[in-house]
């Protein structure tokens, strides 16, 4: 029987937190233990949290001033002791009472180092299943490097849904101090996606369930559902940092040149994608500062030279001969 940590910053979720807590401490398997981080609230969750914490023994409570979820993250690997870590979100819940149950009987068999489920996310008005994620493509435990999983999943087309969501795995604790594995903490969008194949690649074993774990509340007027010039500017400048970030991490590992053409690959459409919300920033001073850090962070297009893709190859021969701005138009015509 393992001990599961389950961390979970709050941020003006009171209307949630009950739903999000109920569904933890009515599990089945009783071994976890429970983070609450109140990350600056304005609404009366301080005070949930607290309230949680003295009906239960399991469940503690902290306040920090606002940071975001990454830095609330890095507190819960550092201070909880259970042997897995679950980064969940305060207006989420657990799919039913056996979800760790059924988790902990997987890892007693198999001692996976990352445990994979799946996620559904549902409207919060209409509590209409809006979607429910794929299938990974496995099944149950697979005994192979985390280099290995990482070719094979990007590969398939896999790899994006794995890599792109704390909240529909669980972690072993050791792979994340021993390896200093911790979220950027400046990131306040698209950490995990900096986060996740950095735990992939120094992992080995992995465990996979297609069947849903994991409920993701939808709220429609959210700041996740609605589009903001400010936010996507500043969603824009996170990723060409996070990708710049990324590729030099892999550049600079011991790892086979296959899994090296794969991970570029994958952070080099990553990049595309965002660098294509480019075209809807409309501000003339936004626009200059994004192909100011694009040039900045330029270590991507050598990247891209490097992988399997044709396409990909064009693309940063391009840049190499012509500059930034073929490079996005060429984005802007194959891509957008």
């Amino acid at each position: 029987m393992y001990k599961y940590s389950l961390v979970i910053p709050v941020y003006n979720t009171e209307k949630y937190m009950e739903e999000c807590i109920s569904s933890i401490k009515n599990q089945t398997y009783k071994n976890f233990e429970v983070l609450l981080v109140d990350d600056g609230s304005t609404d009366t969750s301080p005070a949930l949290c607290d309230k949680f914490a003295a009906e239960d023994e399991r469940i503690s409570a902290r306040h920090i001033e606002n940071g975001g979820p990454a830095r609330i993250r890095n507190i819960g690997i550092r201070e909880t002791v259970g042997d897995y870590v679950w980064f969940i979100d305060s207006d989420d819940f657990l799919a039913s009472r056996t979800v760790l149950e059924e988790i902990d009987n997987a890892l007693s068999e198999n001692s996976a180092d990352v445990l994979f489920f799946l996620s559904e996310e549902f409207n919060e008005n209409t509590k209409e299943v809006l979607k429910r994620q794929a299938d990974y493509g496995y099944e149950g435990f697979r005994d192979i490097s985390g280099e290995e999983l990482i070719v094979e999943a990007q590969k398939n087309g896999a790899l994006m849904p794995m890599a792109t969501s704390p909240v529909n795995k669980v972690i072993k604790r050791s792979v994340l101090t021993e390896k200093e594995l911790y979220f950027v903490e400046h990131f306040r969008w698209h950490a995990e996606d900096e986060f996740l194949n950095k735990v992939f690649f120094n992992s080995k074993g992995f465990y996979f369930f297609n069947k849903v774990f994991y409920k993701v509340r939808v709220r429609p007027n959210s700041i996740t559902t609605t589009i903001n010039p400010e936010i996507l500017f500043k969603k824009i400048m996170t990723r060409l940092e996070l990708v710049d970030i990324c590729c030099r991490y892999f550049s600079e590992t011991e790892s086979k040149e296959k899994f090296k053409r794969a991970v570029y690959s994958y952070y080099s459409y990553y990049y595309i994608y965002g660098i294509n919300s480019y075209f809807k920033v409309l501000d003339k001073d936004k626009r200059k500062a994004i192909r100011e850090e694009a040039k900045k962070r330029d270590f991507v297009f050598s990247c891209m030279k490097k992988t399997d893709s044709q396409n990909l190859r064009l693309l940063g021969n391009i840049y190499s001969i012509f500059g930034l701005r073929a490079a996005l138009f060429t984005i802007k015509k194959r891509y957008n």
